[in-house]
Order: C-alpha cells, then sequence, then structure tokens
C-alpha cells in the first residue's frame, strides 16, 4: 500500500473559490475538511472529503448523537471500536493481497520456465536439420543460415532469426542499401563534407594545441644528445598526401642542422648547385608562365625575411645607423668594385637563416652582385671563393666587428 499525495490536484482544489452548502460562508484552506481517502487497489490519497466547513460538520456530528442519546464516553468508546475494526479489516486485506501477488510471480516464473524450455527444444532440432530458403527455394544447410544471439526468458539464446539463406539475405541488404544511396545521395555527400570538416577542424586544434605545448618545452636532441631548450628548436612545413600543410618540430636542434647542412655541401658542391640551378630555373618559367604566383611567393618570401629580422633584432638597427653604414665604404667589401648610389647594399656577415643577428655588428657595405651570390652562404665559406687580398680585408672586418670567440646567437620562437 502507498500513500499518494498529488500536489497539483491539492493546490487546484485549495485555489478554488467555493461556499460552505450549510452556512454559505466562504470555505478557507483551514475551514475545509482534507482526509486520506482509500482506493480501489489497495492505495489511499489525500482529498477533500465534505462540501461543508469543519464546524458545520462538528454541530451536524453533536446533534446526531444528542438525538440518539448517547453520551461523549460512548461516542469516544464507538469510534475506537470503529478504527480497530477498519484496522483489522486493512491488514486482512493487505495480507490476501500479498497472496496474490506471489501467487502470480509463481505462475509468471513457471510459464517463463515452460516456453524457455520449448524454445530450448526448438533450437535444438533447428540445429540438426536443413530448411528451404523462402526466396531461392534452395535447401539450406546450417552453415548457409542466418543465426544470431538473441534474448529470449529472460537470458540470451542462439538461435535462428531469418528464414532466407546467407546469400539472399546479402543480396538483399546490397539491394536496400544501394537503393537508399541513390534517394539520400545528395543528404549522404553533405553529411559526409560535414564529418570531414569537423575532423579537420579537430585535426587543426590538436595541431595548434601540440605546437603551443612543444614551443614551451625542451627535447633531447638525436644528433648531440643534449637538453634542447626551445629557443634552438627547427620548425617546418610537412605537407601531407591529403594537401594539408601541418607545422613540425625537427628532431635535430639548430645548431647540428646548421653543421650537417654544412657538411653535405663541402661533401658534394656540384649536387648543390645543381639544385640551386634547378631552383632559379623553376623561378624563371614560374615568372613567365604564371607572374600572379611568383609576385605572391616574393611577397610572403618578403614578409618571412621582415618577421625573421624583427624577431632576430637587438634594437641597434635604425634608419641613421643603417645610412651610416652605407657611406662607411665607397668600395665594395668582398670584390672591391667603386661603389655608387644605386650598387650600393647592406650584407648579414652571418646570415639570418643561419642564425644571424640583425644587428649593426651583423651589418657590412657591399655590391648588389656580391649580395646576390652570397645569398645565404656563411661567412666561412663565402671567404674561401674571394681573392686572397679581399679575403683577409673581409677577415679583419669580421673580427673587428664580431669577435672570434662569440657564439652564434639564435632567435627564439620562429616558424621561418
Amino acid at each position: 500500500m502507498a500513500d499518494i499525495y498529488d500536489e497539483e490536484y491539492v493546490n487546484r482544489k485549495l485555489a478554488e473559490v467555493i461556499h460552505c452548502k450549510t452556512c454559505g460562508q466562504l470555505m478557507t484552506p483551514e475551514l475545509q475538511q482534507w482526509s486520506w481517502q482509500h482506493l480501489g487497489n489497495g492505495n489511499r490519497k489525500w482529498r477533500r472529503v465534505s462540501p461543508h466547513c469543519k464546524p458545520c460538520l462538528s454541530a451536524k456530528s453533536l446533534k446526531r448523537y444528542k438525538i440518539a442519546g448517547v453520551s461523549e464516553k460512548q461516542k469516544l468508546k464507538r469510534l475506537e471500536a470503529q478504527k480497530k475494526a477498519q484496522a483489522e479489516r486493512y491488514k486482512i486485506k493487505q495480507k490476501k493481497e500479498t497472496e496474490r501477488l506471489q501467487q502470480k510471480k509463481a505462475k509468471n516464473l513457471e510459464n517463463i520456465h515452460k516456453r524457455r524450455q520449448r524454445v530450448l527444444d526448438r533450437i535444438k532440432r533447428q540445429r540438426n536439420e536443413s530448411m528451404y530458403c523462402k526466396t531461392c527455394n534452395a535447401l539450406t544447410p546450417i552453415e548457409l543460415q542466418q543465426w544470431s544471439w538473441q534474448s529470449k526468458c529472460g537470458e540470451k539464446m542462439f538461435q535462428r532469426i531469418s528464414p532466407h539463406c546467407k546469400p539472399c539475405l546479402d543480396k538483399k541488404r546490397l539491394e536496400k542499401n544501394q537503393e537508399f544511396k541513390k534517394q539520400n545521395e545528395e543528404a549522404i555527400l553533405r553529411k559526409k563534407a560535414e564529418a570531414a570538416a569537423k575532423r579537420q577542424e579537430q585535426r587543426r586544434k590538436q595541431t595548434e594545441e601540440r605546437i603551443e605545448r612543444q614551443k614551451k618545452e625542451s627535447f633531447i636532441c638525436k644528433t648531440c644528445g643534449e637538453l634542447t631548450p626551445p629557443e634552438l628548436h627547427q620548425w617546418h612545413k610537412k605537407r601531407y598526401s591529403n594537401g594539408e600543410e601541418r607545422w613540425t618540430r625537427s628532431a635535430h636542434c639548430k645548431p647540428c642542422l646548421s653543421q650537417k647542412s654544412l657538411q653535405n655541401q663541402t661533401k658534394d658542391p656540384q649536387k648543390y648547385k645543381q639544385i640551386k640551378k634547378r631552383l632559379r630555373e623553376y623561378k624563371r618559367i614560374l615568372q613567365q608562365t604564371n607572374p600572379e604566383k611568383f609576385k605572391n611567393d616574393k611577397r610572403k618570401t618578403k614578409v618571412r625575411r621582415v618577421a625573421r629580422q624583427l624577431k632576430q633584432s637587438d634594437g641597434s638597427v635604425t634608419q641613421k645607423e643603417c645610412y651610416r653604414i652605407l657611406n662607411s665604404r665607397n668600395d665594395c667589401l668582398y670584390c672591391g668594385e667603386i661603389l655608387d648610389k644605386e650598387n650600393r647594399s647592406l650584407d648579414h656577415l652571418d646570415p639570418l637563416s643561419k642564425g644571424g643577428l640583425h644587428s649593426t655588428a651583423n651589418l657590412v657595405v657591399c655590391c648588389r652582385t656580391c649580395n646576390i651570390k652570397k645569398r645565404d652562404t656563411t661567412f666561412d665559406s663565402w671567404v674561401k671563393k674571394l681573392p686572397a687580398s679581399r679575403s683577409k680585408l673581409a677577415k679583419s672586418v669580421y673580427n673587428k666587428q664580431i669577435g672570434n670567440s662569440k657564439q652564434l646567437q639564435l632567435f627564439t620562437g620562429s616558424f621561418g
């Protein structure tokens, strides 16, 4: 048995404006008669049980007892007896209800056991016999029948689930799938595109998180085996087969990579000459066939160079200092050619791409021809190509401005 208190019903009844049927006065919630009312299923519900107010009900009760000539003591005794009888009746009713529920439960368990036994017998019989497929009408052995685990009688059983053979089912499934694809081709393509865009966005976020994490942490270089701080990390773009480009960090530090590059260049200089020749040829063809792309690439290179200068600058290079360095010599430091206004240019002794600083100590004046030839060649490699007199002069300027003992200072956090 359960007591049901319907809050919605109670609030609705309390909000109603009602008048007592006896005295006609307005019945406030305090004057209304509420009680637990027994329902047919053994439960009780809290309800308003009378259209009369409490004072009128009390007066009626006293009047009825006075007419019958019953005293107060007799009235109390009768009420107690009624309550006891009601409680006994309720106990008997509850006992009968529990017995009925137990019998019903036992009967259900017995039916489940019988049904389970029938299913087991049917499965045993089906395992030892072949069947005729309803689609192709061929005799189907057990190897070509469709069996699966199904929940029966409260447990999983391995049983035959289809009157058709496996080849016919596969054929029907394939036809249904093809028909569904034809009907919903646009929706399928749209969902695939959305899923691909979602995966791409997720990969992009993961890549950004990985890059941010790797920019702050150190790693052990695979070449020198030393702990490499973030400012010595080498980043580059890697192109994948699907056309995507992602930033990846090299497993070697910048000094080791620079050293390897120099060793490779000295080991096989002809190979690098051919590579540079091919690159120049490619740029020439690109300029003729696709001038817009050539301009964009040139602009990107310029932007990268400016960004590198800003990141590798020590703050000493100003416009005034640049004019001073440009007017400090009348001849080229490398070839000795007399310089005019159009042929003057500034060159970094240690190239920015090899870790050189953008500072006044690293800048010298030279002709445009030598500047283009030198490109990103290191100072030691470039000096070997110069005549003896110019080589000696260039080394003296280098030692004076930079010094032999000064370490190569590298910029931090660059992707270029």
